[in-house]
């Protein structure tokens, strides 16, 4: 029992510590080639790269999720199941960038536009061949955080020396891609190093039918997850110009990083709300739980983003983006709800509501797109910005509904809200009030918000030992 639970404690540690890592090194990379390329290039490097993100979702076929269940189940035929998967990933990621250089070519896109284009596109060829998914099917999370450390470290040691200025956008896109060859080659070789496993490629068109029957559900699951966020810079690349794109991108991409982090405590809760699926009772005392950490940590950064947005983006960007201000204040509102959503997202995962969680978030990127579409022509970039909210307020909406009807009816806008509401409130006010340096200001409002959460009895010890005690317990269980 304790081995497992220490199993399962250290996988969670290591996952943490790679997205962490991993989310810090796209944020500082982005942050600092925001900079050197200023608004129009770097418009253009956040569309190549919206690009070649559907291209991967395309690439991947699934397998990132499906690849990671069948090793779990299957541990003996990890070293076949690699080489079959992945041998499909590389093989359909080379179609894929052939299909964008045809394109490309057809289309007469200028030069330029077309060398970044390809760059950012080879990503999909380097990151083919990467084991990723495997490390997480085996249980071997400090390889997976050891190749994001080869990742991150080059990309971010690369871009320092070769990208300086405007004029290095395709440097910038390639160094993008080639950095996840590095990582993938790093990988597959601490891969065999450790644990003798080896890639064959594998050209079996009658296995790869067979995976793909079973993959191609994970596949419309991971689309739909992961591509609704790209949508506006898709759009905007082709509705807007370079500049405008670029002044969107900037805080669209460091919202979007902060929004990564939602994933913290839903997948602490994770195992735990799936041990207690047939126990209603303890399952909503946990969700609850679940569902008032997440408020009181997303709802400050809402109220906090909000008032700081000229100081931050300053702070980031420089004087060249502080046009992007009125942009932050809308998309920051995204951090908040996706917080809230997770609560409700997650857990109908852990109760085996996976088709009605890909059903919600469908029809939310389907409206998204329709808004897009209806919003960029007339309100440009932020039009852009009013859909991305809108549309993670539709997947709370129609999450909401779902677990109101299949699980049970959980509104967290209760008391507990309200505290945590007043405690906003008096943290916004303060840090509006004082005229310090931004990242003071940061410091004053955690420190504010965190003595006014107490007092109000938003958070205290207790809850802090019984929330610690929930999840150890539970998975000891396991």
């Amino acid at each position: 029992m304790n081995n497992i639970a220490r199993r399962v404690t250290s996988n969670f540690i290591w996952l943490l510590l790679s997205d962490i890592f991993s989310g810090c090194t796209i944020f500082l990379g982005n942050l600092y080639i925001a900079r050197a390329l200023k608004a129009a290039e770097f418009g253009i490097f956040s569309f190549a790269l919206a690009i070649s993100e559907y291209m991967w979702i395309a690439a991947d076929l699934g397998i990132t999720l499906y690849g990671t269940r069948e090793v779990a189940k299957n541990p003996d035929r990890a070293e076949e199941i690699l080489s079959v998967l992945n041998s499909m990933r590389f093989f359909s990621s080379i179609v894929l960038f052939s299909v964008l250089f045809l394109i490309l070519t057809l289309a007469r896109v200028p030069p330029h536009k077309e060398n970044v284009l390809l760059a950012a596109g080879f990503y999909v060829i380097a990151y083919a061949l990467s084991p990723d998914w495997l490390f997480r099917g085996s249980e071997t999370m400090k390889y997976l955080a050891i190749g994001d450390i080869i990742t991150g470290s080059f990309f971010l040691s690369s871009i320092l020396f070769l990208v300086k200025g405007p004029e290095d956008t395709t440097w910038a896109a390639f160094l993008w891609s080639f950095s996840s060859l590095v990582g993938s080659a790093g990988t597959l070789y601490l891969l065999w190093r450790n644990l003798g496993i080896r890639f064959f490629f594998t050209l079996s068109p009658s296995k790869w039918k067979g995976h793909i029957r079973e993959s191609v559900y994970f596949a419309l699951i991971a689309s739909l997850m992961r591509g609704y966020a790209y949508i506006p810079i898709l759009l905007l690349g082709f509705l807007s110009t370079p500049d405008q794109l670029g002044i969107f991108s900037a805080p669209h991409r460091f919202v979007y990083m902060l929004n990564r982090f939602n994933f913290v405590f839903p997948r602490a809760f994770y195992p735990v709300l799936s041990s207690l699926s047939g126990d209603i009772k303890a399952f909503k005392e946990a969700n609850y739980s679940l569902q008032k950490i997440m408020v009181a940590i997303g709802l400050p950064i809402g109220v906090g983003g909000t008032i700081l947005a000229r100081d931050i983006i300053h702070l980031l960007y420089g004087n060249s983006y502080l046009g992007a201000t009125d942009i932050f204040k809308i998309l920051i509102w995204v951090v908040p709800i996706g917080f809230v959503r997770s609560s409700y997202s997650n857990p109908l995962l852990a109760l085996g509501l996976q088709r009605l969680n890909a059903i919600a978030t469908g029809i939310s990127v389907f409206i998204t797109i329709i808004l897009n579409l209806i919003l960029i022509p007339t309100y440009g970039i932020y039009g852009a910005a009013v859909a991305c909210v809108a549309c993670e307020i539709m997947v709370l909406f129609f999450m909401t509904l779902i677990f109101s009807k299949r699980v049970y009816r959980s509104i967290p806008f209760d008391a507990y809200f309200f505290k945590i509401f007043v405690s906003c409130v008096l943290m916004g006010v303060l840090i509006g009030m004082v005229h310090v340096n931004v990242i003071i200001k940061i410091i004053l409002g955690a420190a504010s918000y965190g003595i006014l959460a107490i007092v109000l009895g938003v958070m205290d010890r207790k809850a802090i030992l019984g929330f610690y005690s929930t999840v150890v317990n539970s998975r000891k269980k396991v």
